[in-house]
């Protein structure tokens, strides 16, 4: 490189070798770049995975299995971080993959881990009337009526 009336010259080898080095270290990184992978239209990312917001209303299973035929599942809670994200997100109750459906009383999510109580609103899970699949409900779990139709949030990896 050279300096000239203060604009600086770069030869054309000295790019060509930056840009071969550049390409190398993408390449090596793999097919994206370990930067392009995004979510598909009408899915949030958020912290390493996508999330769908549904629009339409289906009761647990339905729901279920919406989110299978999308590569994903119902949404698990993990963290604090997580459940102060999706409820920011909606304004009305969304099932969730949260049920006790194999154990009544045994809440576990759908891929098998137990559910930390603290998510629970206060008095639940109540099991008012058979209620046997978790939903999102201002800000906390609830258990409601399987049967029962509303909106669902999916998850998958990215």
């Amino acid at each position: 490189t050279r300096e000239h009336g203060g604009s600086v010259f770069i030869s054309v080898s000295q790019m060509s070798s930056r840009l071969n080095s550049l390409t190398s270290q993408l390449q090596a990184q793999g097919s994206t770049g370990g930067c392009t992978k995004s979510c598909s239209s009408d899915w949030i990312l958020f912290s390493g995975n996508c999330y769908y917001f549904s629009k339409e209303t289906r009761d647990w299973s339905g729901a279920q299995q919406y989110c299978g035929n999308q590569d994903s599942g119902l949404a698990i809670i993990n963290n604090d971080d997580e459940l102060t994200h999706l409820s920011s997100k909606i304004s009305s109750i969304h099932w969730l993959g949260l049920t006790d459906l194999d154990r009544e009383g045994s809440w576990k999510w759908v891929d098998g881990t137990p559910v930390d109580k603290k998510y629970w609103n206060l008095g639940e899970p109540n099991n008012a009337g058979e209620e046997d699949c978790g939903e999102l409900k201002e800000a906390k779990l609830n258990d409601g009526r399987c049967s029962e139709i509303k909106r669902w949030i999916c998850e998958k990896r990215l």
